[in-house]
């Protein structure tokens, strides 16, 4: 009988303890859900699909080796790299197994122990310099890919060059090969595999950049630290069995020759030293056999003669065909030749470009009108380079190469080899090999420029009429109804004036007629507008230095806007003189700028600029209502809020305004518009919705010295006289007031409601007559036919015209005749008083 003590038991038992262990393990295993693993599709050879679309590489070996280790199960789902780390952080993942560990994804994701180091370096063109650093690489141009942990290193240390994004390492690799980019930065280890696997020749991979180092590890759904607790002991666990080394010489060995390949040397170590013993036994064996053979010799060399003259015969039958087929292969390889050469004459001769680009959109063919338009050097070029400044154009062209359209049309804005930008309309056909895959496309483009050039250019010219259409009936309209008003606002100014002059201020009625004048001159203010954007002011323009202009306004200007604004002014040097009417220009810069001070309510700068410009016919032809010439040129920005489309279709209307009640009447722009073409100017208008506002006004530079504003008198007691006056006035609201006024400042004073009595009166009359104050807008004859007629009778009398109107005989287009004296209606008492003072007293 054979005892057994405590030690021979536990031999016995523990296998037994093992399997039902492992037996309850796999059930608990098996009952849990397998943890949900994302993994790349296109980054060999850590992730990547093999033949079958299944999952394959470094990475995918790894988590499998992990998790079963750590008695886990994996199920593994493919994708895009940004949506297999968008689906992490988001949590529909649980594990992503390769991750490169860099700041900021660590707030996002968990990390588990790492498991690969990787260090970068930059692929050139061979014989380009090796690029050793990030510091030799400043200012050139280079590939990363997108997201990438390269792309996120230069970002870091600031990198100041130009950076092109890719999707995948193939491509970023080709990109460089083709001499469109200077380097490429990436994974040394991945970068040359993938030139290795795609056949790419003609680069070189620089030295190992220190700081670059990609330190690899698991990424863990946040807040899963159970679950990353079983994958760091996984790992141990394979790392400590050999096991994580047979996954890496499998796949990431070929950069190791020695660690692939040492197995492999004791293996051929020991096949070699068995060779030899089986040599030795061989030899032996051979020595018997031998001597068996050359009995059989004598035996088969009779077989042997017949089987020659067999295999004679066979080769001269196989030499004939042979013969054969090579006269066939060459009869075909003519026809071929013959039918491509009928398909590129074909295609040579059509006048459209024809071009074929393979499924990365690098052009691989072309015709002739292609090799014209393009240039020569066409062929190998990515059709992204001749895209002028239209890449959403070229990115929506996507789906074709994705096989999710057959066609597609498209225009766009090439470089044509000569610099010159032109519009083609492009026809688009996918290429797709016998299996439905596509391989490219060829497309077919047309030069539409002129055709695009006339009907925008034709459009353009049809808006600008209907435009001026409607701006001058809006004119007459508005012209019209002020030249009535202006004699309705003369009688009561003055009417309210005589009224105030009567009254003693202590008097209530004094304060009302007080209200009722100021009432009055608002409309007359509104009425003067209204003659503005009509282009019916009358205007005394004198030459003026804008720059002047805008010093003397700027003080007032910073009062006006606040403090929470900041104007800024930028002189043009030398400027040149505009001939305008000084207080108009004042009036539209207050108008500019108060209007930019309201799109920037919460603060902001203000910008007046002014500068010498030549326009010429180019610019002309695409910016309406400007003409070819000299020109000052005025303008005023702001960052506000800008305006849509909509609104700066109405821009220049008047009563259209974007402010809120009481913000204003709409007749700001409208005014500045009038203004400025009455001046022979033009005015542009820029804006975009969150950008500001830029407005522009070109008025004709002409030769000469400005001249100095006028000074303002000092305010006092109205200028009286004793003067005799022909006073000669239709409307008799206005000739009442008039003589009313006269008679108040002490002139006497004879009156007519017509030129053609105001004749007979003259000639009645043997005295002098000092003044003819005349309406130049009367029935019958007008003020100018009246002044002249008098002349003869009584050569004493000095002229003063009155109107509310410019189209009468004593301005050309609202600008005053020279030397003529002229009071526009409505005016004020002190204001008749002191022009009637000014006529007289002039020598």
């Amino acid at each position: 009988m054979i005892r057994r003590g405590p030690l021979s038991v536990a031999l016995v038992v523990a296998p037994l303890f093992s399997v039902i262990l492992t037996s309850a393990v796999c059930m608990a295993t098996a009952a849990e859900p397998p943890i949900r693993v994302g993994s790349e599709v296109d980054f060999p050879p850590f992730a990547a699909l093999d033949a079958h679309g299944k999952a394959t590489g470094f990475s995918v070996d790894l988590i499998r080796a992990v998790a079963d280790a750590a008695g886990l199960r994996v199920d593994i789902t493919t994708g895009p790299w940004d949506e297999m780390w968008n689906g992490l952080v988001a949590g529909r993942f649980d594990v992503l197994p390769l991750v490169a560990k860099m700041p900021g994804r660590e707030s996002l994701v968990d990390f588990s122990l790492s498991h690969t180091q990787t260090f970068d370096a930059f692929f050139v063109r061979e014989g380009d310099p090796a690029i050793k650093d990030i510091s030799a690489a400043e200012g050139k141009k280079v590939v990363v890919m997108r997201s990438d942990a390269a792309h996120h290193a230069l970002l870091e240390r600031k990198f100041r060059g130009e950076m092109t994004f890719v999707d995948t390492i193939s491509e970023g690799l080709k990109i460089v090969a083709s001499g469109r980019h200077d380097a490429f930065l990436c994974s040394k280890l991945i970068g040359t595999l993938a030139m290795r696997q795609h056949g790419i020749r003609g680069l070189a991979a620089g030295p190992l950049i220190p700081e670059y180092k990609r330190t690899f590890v698991f990424g863990v759904r946040k807040g899963a630290d159970e679950l990353r607790e079983k994958l760091n002991e996984g790992l141990l666990i394979v790392k400590s069995n050999g096991e994580y080394e047979r996954i890496y010489d499998k796949w990431l060995g070929f950069d190791d020759p020695w660690r692939k390949y040492r197995k492999y040397y004791v293996s051929a170590f020991i096949g070699l030293l068995a060779i030899a013993l089986a040599l030795v036994a061989l030899a032996a064996t051979l020595r018997m056999m031998v001597r068996k053979r050359t009995s059989d010799l004598s035996l088969k060399n009779e077989a042997l003669v017949r089987e020659i003259s067999t295999r004679e015969r066979v080769e001269d039958e196989l030499r004939s065909h042979k013969e054969k087929q090579e006269m066939l292969l060459e009869e075909r390889t003519r026809d071929l030749r013959d039918l491509s050469a009928r398909y590129e004459a074909i295609l040579g001769g059509i006048p459209d470009i024809v071009m074929e680009v393979d499924n990365v959109k690098v052009y691989t063919w072309s015709n002739a009108a292609g090799r014209d338009f393009f240039g020569d050097d066409v062929i190998g070029k990515e059709a992204s380079h001749y895209f002028e400044g239209e890449q959403d154009t070229y990115v929506k062209m996507q789906p074709l190469f994705d096989g999710e359209e057959n066609t597609f049309y498209v225009e766009s804005w090439q470089r044509r080899k000569d610099g010159e930008r032109r519009l083609l309309a492009w026809w688009c056909r996918a290429l797709k090999d016998t299996d439905g895959r596509v391989t490219g496309a060829l497309s077919t483009a047309r030069d539409i420029t002129g055709q695009v050039l006339d009907r925008k250019e034709k459009e353009a010219l049809q808006s600008q009429l209907q435009h001026a259409m409607k701006m001058e009936a809006v004119g007459r309209l508005a012209g019209g109804v002020a030249h009535d008003f202006n004699n309705l606002l003369t009688a009561i100014i003055g009417n309210v004036s005589l009224g105030l002059i009567k009254l003693s201020p202590s008097d209530p009625v004094s304060g009302l007629l007080k209200e009722v004048n100021k009432a009055a001159e608002r409309a007359a203010r509104l009425t003067q507008q209204l003659l503005a954007f009509s282009r019916r002011q009358i205007i005394e323009p004198k030459l003026v230095n804008l720059n002047d202009l805008i010093t003397d306004l700027h003080a007032m200007l910073v009062r006006l806007i606040g403090e929470n604004m900041d104007l800024e002014t930028v002189p043009g040097v030398g400027l040149g003189a505009v001939n305008v009417d000084r207080g108009q220009f004042e009036q539209i810069l207050v108008n500019l700028v108060l209007n930019a001070r309201d799109a920037m309510p919460g603060g902001g700068k203000i910008l007046i600029q002014t500068l010498n410009v030549e326009l010429d016919e180019e610019y002309c032809a695409t910016h309406a209502y400007i003409r070819p010439g000299r020109f000052v040129m005025l303008e005023v920005s702001d960052r506000g809020h800008g305006m849509t489309d909509e609104v700066k279709s109405h821009l220049f209307e008047p009563f259209f305004t974007t402010k809120p009640k009481g913000g204003g009447t709409g007749l700001g722009l409208a005014t500045t518009y009038g203004v400025v073409k009455q001046s022979d100017g033009s005015i542009e208008v820029h804006s975009e919705v969150g950008e500001g506002t830029t407005v522009r006004i070109y008025l004709p530079r002409v030769d000469g010295c400005a001249s100095e504003p006028e000074k303002a008198g000092v305010p006092g007691e109205q200028p009286t006289g004793n003067e005799l006056a022909l006073l000669v006035e239709d409307e008799e609201m206005v000739r009442n007031m008039c003589l009313n006024v006269l008679e108040q400042l002490g002139y006497r004073v004879l009156q007519a409601k017509s030129g053609e009595e105001a004749i007979a009166v003259a000639r009645g009359f043997e005295g002098r007559i000092d003044l003819l104050l005349t309406d130049v807008v009367m029935p019958g004859m007008n003020g100018f036919q009246l002044a002249e007629r008098l002349a003869p009778i009584h050569p004493e009398a000095k002229v003063l015209f009155m109107s509310g109107y410019t189209e009468d005989a004593i301005m050309n287009h609202g600008v005053l005749d020279k030397g003529v004296s002229f009071i526009g209606k409505p005016y004020s008492l002190s204001e008749l008083a002191g022009k009637i003072r000014e006529v007289l007293d002039k020598a």
